[in-house]
């Protein structure tokens, strides 16, 4: 009897002896699992903040640098892309757009430009409507100081114009006839003053 009680205390101690072992070693995995992760986010901190220096540089051998595969390959078509953009730009040439591989960075490559090209024809059709109108004004003032038609300077709808429209035929006119207060005819202080400046003797 007291053969089987040691044997059954033994195999009790060597049971006790074994959960504790396993309740020891999900312990020690968990510490290595938890050093694994702590560096793993440390790792990927790190490939994020070269990730960011080589693209704002532009720089495709600081993505070498990256640990991740996957987030290096991203950092150098990234980089890729921006440069092939951005020449397409320059360039103003939708069809460079096709050799950007990745579809947003495309997309964004093509509107940019479409923008642009709308931007430069909505200034070009600008100039040439203000150059149209200057033409304008020109051939109705010179109609106007030939013809002496102070009707034709109404015409001008721009008033700084249309008042040197009126001072070049008046200011003739009371040159003419060497009369001062035909300048009040302009109608512009600035204009009547300089008109009448040409009759003040020193």
């Amino acid at each position: 009897m007291k053969k089987l009680l040691a044997l059954v205390l033994i195999t009790t101690l060597f049971s006790a002896c074994g959960l504790i072992s396993e309740t020891e070693k999900p312990a020690e995995e968990k510490n290595e699992i938890k050093e694994e992760s702590t560096n793993e986010i440390a790792d990927n901190f790190l490939d994020d903040q070269i990730f960011s220096s080589a693209v704002g540089t532009f720089n495709k051998e600081r993505c070498g640098e990256i640990i991740n595969n996957q987030r290096k390959t991203e950092c150098i078509q990234v980089i890729e892309d921006t440069l092939k953009s951005r020449e397409a730009y320059d360039k103003l040439d939708k069809s460079m757009c096709e050799a950007v591989e990745n579809e947003r960075y495309k997309e964004n490559c093509i509107t940019t430009i479409e923008m642009e090209l709308k931007r430069i024809e909505e200034d070009n059709l600008k100039i040439q409507k203000l150059e149209e109108e200057q033409n304008k004004v020109g051939e109705i003032l010179g109609e106007a100081i030939s013809t002496k038609d102070l009707k034709k300077c109404e015409e001008i709808k721009d008033e700084g114009q249309k008042y040197s429209c009126r001072y070049s035929i008046i200011s003739q006119k009371a040159s003419e006839a060497n009369d001062a207060t035909i300048c009040d005819e302009i109608g512009s202080p600035n204009f009547i003053e300089l008109c009448k400046s040409a009759f003040q003797t020193l």
